[in-house]
């Protein structure tokens, strides 16, 4: 903010480049708040062709920001995003009505492109003016070769740059266009009269049919049969129609062999031209004339035909370049402190610089034990992350099933793979041959988690009186279940006949396999 303030107190521009969405919300809101405590009067400009509807899309997602502002807007009824120093601008022409010196927020952050790289190739050469990089972008992009260019004392100060830029045809082009777009438009017209003529054609013929089937009952004469035969030619005179109606013509949707024909009027953005239309009508109310004849002539401009030119410009640099990070990402302190607490066992390292990722690799792997493997995969590099759980598809024999628990049969296996002549898919038999299981110590299973309070229905279903006592199961005779810290159930109390029949409801809840 200091930057700031330092090159508007003399006399210079600043150019924030950033992105159209997302973070300039934060950046106009701080600079707003600043300008407000302050009482600063520069203008602070937002450029970009949506820069309007930014706002305004923010102004009804309240519930997404932080708590404080959204109390502050149910307390006083002031939204956060109703700036009172932000300028909406959508072009460089409206850019320059603006008085100097000013801040300016443009797209896009990488200066690859949008008004942010016009802006700064203009503002470039002049030491009073500053270039405040907010984000960090890709090393190959023109905002990172500018950065690092601030940054090497010793360098020259001289960049070059790809311009693309649009500009009028003018002699034998724009002649050589007039000629095509004449032809275009004759052919459209030739094609259109033409679908017209076979559309009502059709329509035609299909009336001649249907007032043909209805008389087919009738006697006819060979005159009527050899006159029905010039309707469906087309020729000789047509007999009125029977009925009074309107003329009707029914639109052919086009068809190929991948559906209907798209209609490129149909996917154009009404974006631009609504707020072009708005703005003229702001004129119009305005009733000025030099305004609305500046319209007027946009308007023309617009329908002039253009091409598309790609120039090499070489910037010097003079203005002060800055890059601080609002981005809004996690530093490696705070990744470290997530991942010493996740403790996790297999990790995936991505979206990151090679250097960046070789130390948080390293780092894990001294840190945390319990990590056993650490991937840092290239871009589209494809690695296998499945767990050291094997998983085979099997065809079990019916012999082994021996229990059911719930909806599922199960069954305790001491088994050999057999690979089947018939079947791609091997057999998992007993070991002996007689199909008996080898001996192992008995397993108690159950449908889900055995609770307490199901054990209380059952008990009391049985005539027994049971309560709970401080997470405790209390029955007759002093007879406790209660739950232990591995998940098992414990039963405690004097060996007794209710003790006994007790512990038998509950083996019953359960599957000894």
């Amino acid at each position: 903010m200091m930057e700031i303030l330092k090159t508007v107190r003399n006399g210079g521009n600043v150019l924030i480049p950033t992105d159209s969405s997302g973070r300039v919300l934060e950046l106009m809101r701080v600079l707003d708040q600043y300008w407000i405590q302050n009482k600063l009067r520069d203008p602070i400009a937002l450029l970009h062709d949506m820069s309007y509807y930014t706002p305004k899309a923010a102004q009804a997602m309240l519930e997404w920001c932080n708590d404080r502002i959204a109390k502050n807007f149910d307390v006083g009824r002031q939204n956060p995003f109703q700036f009172t120093h932000i300028h909406l601008v959508h072009t460089l022409e409206e850019l320059d009505a603006l008085p100097n010196p000013k801040v300016v927020l443009a797209t896009s952050p990488s200066l690859e492109c949008g008004f942010a790289k016009d802006i700064f190739i203009r503002w470039a050469p002049d030491p009073r003016n500053s270039i405040i990089f907010s984000s960090t972008t890709s090393e190959t992009s023109f905002a990172s070769r500018v950065v690092k260019l601030s940054k090497d004392p010793s360098a020259e100060k001289n960049i070059s740059c790809t311009v693309t830029q649009k500009v009028f045809l003018e002699g034998a082009e724009l002649a050589l266009y007039e000629v095509k777009e004449r032809k275009r438009l004759r052919t459209e017209a030739e094609n259109k009269a033409k679908e017209i003529e076979e559309a009502a054609m059709e329509d035609m013929m299909m009336g001649i049919e249907d007032f043909e089937s209805e008389s087919e009952e009738e006697e006819t004469t060979p005159q009527e049969v050899q006159l029905r035969g010039t309707f469906k030619v087309g020729l000789g005179q047509f007999a009125s129609v029977r009925y009074p109606m309107f003329f009707a013509v029914e639109s052919k949707t086009e068809w190929d062999e991948y559906g209907e024909i798209i209609n490129p009027d149909d996917f154009k953005d009404a974006t631009l031209l609504a707020n072009r239309q708005a703005r003229r009508n702001i004129i119009e109310d305005a009733d000025g004339d030099e305004d609305m004849e500046n319209a007027n002539q946009e308007a023309a401009v617009e329908t002039r035909p253009t091409k598309t030119i790609t120039n090499e410009v070489v910037v010097n640099i003079a203005a002060r370049i800055t890059q601080v990070d609002f981005d809004g990402i996690a530093d490696g302190r705070a990744i470290r402190n997530c991942l010493g607490n996740v403790k996790p066992r297999k990790l995936i390292l991505v979206h990151g610089t090679e250097k960046t990722t070789s130390e948080l690799k390293q780092f894990v792997e001294s840190s945390i034990p319990m990590c056993e493997a650490v991937f840092t995969p290239d871009v589209m590099e494809c690695i296998d992350i499945e767990s050291d759980t094997n998983v085979y598809k099997l065809s079990v024999k019916e012999s082994l099933y021996t229990s059911a628990v719930g909806s599922h049969e199960v069954s305790y296996v001491t088994g050999q793979l057999v690979l089947s002549e018939n079947s791609s898919v091997p057999v998992l038999q007993p070991l002996n041959e007689n199909g008996g299981q080898a001996t192992h110590e008995p397993i108690l299973l159950s449908d889900g988690k055995m609770k307490l309070d199901v054990m209380k229905q059952v008990l009391g279903k049985a005539g027994f009186q049971a309560k709970f006592r401080g997470g405790m199961l209390v029955c007759n005779d002093g007879v406790v279940l209660k739950r232990a810290m591995n998940n098992e159930i414990v039963m405690e109390g004097t060996l007794s006949r209710n003790y006994y029949r007790i512990r038998a409801l509950l083996y019953e809840q359960f599957t000894l396999v």
